[in-house]
């Protein structure tokens, strides 16, 4: 009789426990602190993407041809449940307002996934990015209030769980 092995709980497939932290202004000198946003009820990564250029000639045959020009890493954007007191929230909404639009520094941790065979960490990543949305929420008599961001990324390094 073959071994019963348990099915993982689908809040682990679905990324339930990802937590999103801020750190300070990107490149800035000193120990940095991150400070947790909070749990991420819906997140979206929309991934790289990389511009081209066309380099069609006379000598192409008429044929298209492009040349890969600059990489895009893309947007960090989803929303989690508001605390209109939480310190990491309102240093989301203060990088947005900060003068000059500076890049600040994010980790986005998620949780363990047992099923890419993770025991003690989930995938993690250290983002370097300039706020475009933070601060919005919704209020509703039928769910808990949540806050929206968005993160446009200039640098990305990737962690996988263990």
């Amino acid at each position: 009789m073959p071994a019963f092995v348990p099915v993982p709980s689908k809040s682990a497939v679905l990324g339930a426990g990802t937590v999103l932290s801020i750190g300070g202004v990107t490149g800035a000198t000193g120990t940095e602190t991150f400070i947790p946003i909070g749990e991420l009820t819906d997140f979206k990564f929309d991934g790289f993407k990389r511009e081209t250029a066309q380099n069609t000639n006379f000598d192409s045959g008429q044929i298209r041809s492009d040349l890969g020009t600059i990489l895009d890493f893309g947007t960090l954007s989803g929303t989690y449940n508001r605390v209109s007191n939480n310190a990491g929230q309102l240093a989301l909404i203060a990088a947005l307002q900060a003068t000059g639009g500076n890049a600040f520094d994010f980790k986005l941790q998620l949780p363990v996934n047992p099923l890419q065979s993770q025991l003690a960490t989930g995938d993690s990543y250290v983002i370097s990015g300039i706020v475009t949305e933070a601060g919005s929420f919704d209020i509703s008599q039928t769910k808990v209030s949540t806050s929206s961001f968005s993160i446009k990324i200039n640098s990305l390094a990737f962690t996988a769980g263990a």
